[in-house]
């Protein structure tokens, strides 16, 4: 993803394709500034998802 106006697109292609799940390692602005969203469809998509950082996981992330 290189926008945030990418990360819906993002997950449903992954959930369309069946994957497993997501991981995020970079804590750059895009992801930091995003963690509210990305936890939203991880629950709306019910992917589990992997950050880096640990705000990510209160925001709706599996774990940090």
């Amino acid at each position: 993803m290189r926008s945030a106006t990418e990360f819906d697109n993002t997950f449903a292609a992954i959930s369309k394709q069946r994957g497993g799940g997501v991981l995020v390692l970079s804590n750059s602005s895009l992801f930091m500034g995003g963690a509210k969203r990305l936890g939203e469809l991880a629950l709306t998509y019910k992917l589990p998802t992997m950050f880096g950082a640990r705000e990510h996981a209160g925001a709706g992330g599996l774990l940090s």
